[in-house]
Formats: C-alpha cells, sequence, structure tokens
C-alpha cells in the first residue's frame, strides 16, 4: 500500500489563484463526506458532475442537499455508480 496525504477540498481551493467553474468529482465513495461536511465549497462552482458509488451512501440525501443550490438530475448509469450532473440555480 501506498500513502497519500489527503487535503479538503476547501483547502485546495484557498491554494489556487483562480476559482474553476465546474467540478469533476469521483472520489471513489467519499462524494457523500464532501457534501455532509464541505458544502460550502462546492457551492461556488457552477456545476458540478458527481460520479456516487450507491452502496456507501444514500443518493436521495446527497441531491436533496444540493438540491438547496443545484438543479440536478441523473444522467448516466453504471453497475453500482451514477453520474449527477448539477447547474447552480
Amino acid at each position: 500500500m501506498v500513502k497519500v496525504r489527503s487535503i479538503k477540498l476547501s483547502d485546495l481551493l484557498n491554494l489556487i489563484s483562480i476559482r474553476p467553474e465546474l467540478l469533476k468529482l469521483d472520489c471513489e465513495g467519499c462524494e457523500y463526506n464532501i457534501v455532509e461536511n464541505d458544502y460550502s465549497s462546492l457551492e461556488s462552482f457552477e456545476e458540478l458532475g458527481i460520479e456516487c458509488h450507491l452502496r456507501r451512501g444514500s443518493l436521495k440525501t446527497l441531491l436533496n442537499k444540493l438540491s438547496k443550490d443545484f438543479k440536478c438530475k441523473a444522467i448516466n448509469v453504471f453497475r453500482e455508480r451514477i453520474i449527477v450532473h448539477c447547474v447552480h440555480k
């Protein structure tokens, strides 16, 4: 196994000098954690593409949280994953 240092999305955004408009989030199951615990970072994006792993959390809970600020729809389904496309309201 290889140890990799991790960083919160909010910390990463503070390190860069530009504000990207689009975030593609594919973090192998941690997308639920990011939406729950670092939501304010997601709000700064105009558009999100999130690969959700269905076994690791509730898609309905994730969509309910995102729907406060984003219009979201599922655009593709894989085995146990679904791609959610969100556009800021």
